[in-house]
């Protein structure tokens, strides 16, 4: 798989992990599946520019609409 792919598929598994309220769902527990805390702006702020910086090059809706929520 070329990085091109890589980060496309990245970035499609990003955009399913922002919750209808907007924030994303970055740490879980693997064996009860509960979400976990530790929110951080800067890390949301980065998975928002790369959803759209991915978006400019592959126009993938989903990933748009993973930004704009």
């Amino acid at each position: 798989m070329s990085r091109q792919e890589q980060a496309y598929h990245s970035a499609v598994c990003l955009a399913g992990l922002v919750r209808e309220d907007g924030s994303f769902l970055y740490r879980y527990d693997s064996r009860s599946g509960e979400p976990k805390g530790g929110y951080n702006i800067l890390r949301h702020a980065g998975a928002i520019w790369a959803l759209l910086d991915t978006f400019r090059d592959t126009r993938d809706e989903r990933l748009l609409s993973g930004a704009q929520r």
